[in-house]
Parts: C-alpha cells; structure tokens; sequence
C-alpha cells in the first residue's frame, strides 16, 4: 500500500542529506488502516500446537484481505512473513492446505505458495495466485 501512512513511515528511513527527495505519495486515498493481527504465544515454538496457532492467524488474515477487499488478486500483493526457511519449512504444507481451501471458497483459483526467490522470475499465466512465503 502506497497511503499516507506507510509515507510516513518510510520518511523516517529516508537519508537526511538528500532532502530534495522527500519520499511522496501518488494518489490522495488513505485506504483502509492495516490490521494487526498478534497472538498469545500459548505454545513452545516449533511445536505442533505453536505451528497451529500460527497457521489459524495468517487464514484469519486472509479472511480479513477478502472481506476489505473483495475479488482483488493477492499475486504480487500479499507476502507472509516467516523467521526463517525452517520455520517456513515446517509450517508449509499445513498452511497450503489451510489456504487451499480459504482460496478455492473465495477466489475460485488456485493458490501456491513460493520463496521469494522463486516468485522474483514469475510470469504472471493468471491461472493462479502467488503468495511469498
């Protein structure tokens, strides 16, 4: 998202020597405000009951995308932030299969889910949505 907000937010990373460009927005929209969703850590990391928990929220997140935003394509969107390439080894086919059917409900298309070195050489064949994970 390119609102007011994130605007805001990127300035404070901005060098201060360079202020003739001043980081700005294109449009005049402020969008939606962006959700949090946090979790009570009720499990240890790494178990089945923690991976869960973890899986539940980021379905709860796209629920979320559909509803604000309807039919709106998540390929190139959306990316699913993870610690690690274990930690995104381990919860992987859980949460493929979670979102599968969030997708299949909700979109009528295919989801698959790619590192982002495997999304960066994508071409979009509009037969199914890309998510980085």
């Amino acid at each position: 998202r390119n609102t007011p907000r994130v605007v805001a937010g990127a300035r404070s990373f901005q060098c201060q020597d360079n202020a003739s460009e001043v980081t700005s927005i294109h449009e005049t929209s402020n969008g939606p405000p962006l959700l949090p969703i946090l979790f009570e850590k009720s499990h240890p990391e790494q178990s089945l009951g923690f991976i869960e928990d973890y899986v539940n929220k980021v379905v709860e997140a796209f629920e979320a995308i559909f509803k604000t935003f309807g039919d709106m394509e998540v390929h190139n969107r959306v990316a699913i932030i993870v610690p690690d390439a274990a930690f995104r080894q381990v919860i992987e086919k859980l949460l493929t299969e979670k979102l599968s059917i969030l997708f299949k409900t909700h979109k009528k298309k295919k989801l698959v889910l790619k590192n982002a070195d495997e999304c960066s050489g994508i071409l979009d064949d509009n037969t199914s949505e890309s998510v980085v994970l």
